[in-house]
């Protein structure tokens, strides 16, 4: 549809002001392999297969990377409303925005992270609001992530198109913003959580550490965040050892306690703690993610 807009920016000879710009043949993207239903939507439109270039591979992190002059400009993660709870209640959101800020932070080029949400109802897919709000307001004011939102696959792919006609517009706005940030992004991760974002690697299997798996494992209560689990790490260094220092306290209140000179844990953040370990942990509506 709007493809063939682009296209014509191929052979218009650019005035001097405009020298700096660029045509839709210096755009290339990643797909992650396992997104079938858009690809089968790429490969049926005759014109943005012809005249885009892309390629379908195994990603690290991501579902789609745009890249302009060979250089990632949008790192693009797709999730329909159902997977974004989904991820929530077990973990993966906290893991895959990890690597996602890692992988920004590494590739200076990077103008944007992008959370594109399929689907707009979140009551039918069993997502209390507060949560959902909760995922949204964090990633967007906390993180600097940039959200939108799609009614399905194929109003997916129609962004994806719109997102290839405004990188090529307005190209050289992106490009002086990038130079003018030096590297640096809206919604850097603090320099107390650099620890975290330094041990994380943007491959999934290569955090599959004993170490952070501990601190992953602790990031799950609500409250908890990179930084304080590392501290919790550095004074109880397994999870094992962490019970055992539980077990030797001779009172409940001094086990209610026992996180309370850990800084940045004050007595209601250590009793939550000692309450997740040792009784039937409830889920929150509101986790911190």
């Amino acid at each position: 549809m709007y493809i063939e807009q682009i296209y014509e920016l191929k052979n218009t000879s650019m005035s001097a002001e405009m020298s700096a710009g660029i045509s839709v043949a210096d755009i290339s993207l990643e797909i992650d392999y396992r997104e079938h239903d858009l690809i089968r939507l790429i490969e049926e439109d005759e014109t943005f297969r012809k005249n885009v270039r892309y390629e379908t591979k195994n990603m690290d992190v991501g579902d789609i990377i745009l890249y302009a002059n060979e250089q990632p400009i949008y790192v693009v993660e797709r999730k329909s409303i159902s997977d974004l709870n989904s991820s929530v209640k077990d973990g993966r959101y906290r893991e895959q925005k990890a690597r996602l800020k890692k992988y920004k932070r590494d590739n200076p080029s990077v103008r944007s992270i992008i959370y594109l949400l399929e689907g707009h109802n979140v009551g039918r897919y069993k997502m209390p609001i507060p949560l959902y709000y909760g995922v949204v307001f964090n990633s967007v004011i906390r993180d600097g992530i940039v959200i939108y939102h799609t009614n399905d696959i194929s109003d997916t792919k129609t962004w994806l198109t719109y997102l290839i006609k405004k990188v090529v517009e307005h190209w050289k706005l992106i490009n002086v913003h990038s130079e003018s940030n030096g590297g640096t992004e809206r919604g850097t991760e603090p320099s107390d959580g650099r620890s975290y974002l330094d041990s994380i690697s943007v491959k999934k299997r290569d955090n599959l550490t004993p170490e952070l798996c501990y601190v992953q494992q602790l990031c799950q209560y609500q409250g908890i965040s990179p930084t304080i689990a590392s501290r919790i790490c550095e004074k109880h260094k397994t999870m094992v050892e962490l019970i055992q220092h539980y077990n030797e306290c001779d009172t409940e209140r001094k086990r209610e306690n026992m996180l309370c000179n850990i800084e940045g844990i004050g007595k209601v953040l250590s009793k939550r703690v000692y309450n997740m370990l040792f009784a039937t942990p409830t889920l929150s509506s509101t986790p911190n993610n």
